[in-house]
């Protein structure tokens, strides 16, 4: 789910997406995107995205549910779309990652990671953080999608990693919490968990929240 002011935006399984009342829970509008939803919408500047499995990433204004634009890519979107400035980041079923213009749909670059990413990704100071099944952590570069660095662990990364303006935080099925430099992919410490670290992680101002 994803609230914008007093609008709560879902993306249904089954191919829809639909906005109601925070309020009230009134259904504001409800648009066909096609496909089958499997991970969450996005939303940023009056535009809510979402990624089907077919293979398409559609701009929907939030206000009205009106199509701005839609992307097609080689295969479903797996990875909840990720906004930043003037870009979306997004991954598919294949191990894609691409960075599409968010106000046209345009596609910037495309690299392939080889292995399914986890869920979401994070955006920091000039690094893109994508964990990913094949036991990697990777830091790539917005602007341009080359690889910055790589941090090997011993299971898969399954959780969408949390960043700061200097750390990368990521838990792994291999049940550690890895704390990364941000630019350069470097291991500042980690810590052992009862068990594997399949979700995100979270942060507040203070601290650094993993389930096992």
């Amino acid at each position: 789910l994803v609230v914008v002011g007093d609008t709560l935006l879902a993306a249904e399984e089954g191919g829809a997406l639909v906005a109601l009342s925070a309020t009230d829970g009134r259904e504001l509008w409800k648009t066909e995107i096609g496909g089958r939803l499997r991970v969450g919408p996005s939303a940023a500047g009056g535009v809510v995205y979402a990624g089907s499995s077919d293979g398409d990433l559609v701009a929907v204004e939030t206000a009205s549910g009106e199509e701005r634009w839609r992307q097609s890519l080689e295969s479903g979107v797996r990875v909840r779309p990720l906004v930043g400035e003037e870009r979306v980041f997004v991954g598919t079923a294949s191990g894609r990652i691409a960075a599409l213009d968010s106000r046209s749909g345009e596609e910037l670059w495309e690299v392939s990671l080889g292995a399914l990413a986890a869920p979401g990704m994070a955006l920091g100071a000039g690094t893109l953080v994508v964990g990913t099944a094949d036991r990697r952590i990777y830091g790539l570069d917005p602007d341009s999608g080359k690889e910055r660095w790589r941090f090997e662990t011993e299971g898969a990364v399954r959780g969408a990693p949390a960043v700061t303006a200097a750390t990368a935080y990521c838990g792994s099925s291999d049940s550690h919490l890895y704390a990364l430099e941000l630019e350069s992919g470097r291991l500042l410490w980690k810590y052992r968990l009862d068990g594997p670290a399949l979700v995100p992680v979270v942060l507040d101002q203070r601290s650094v929240v993993i389930t096992s």
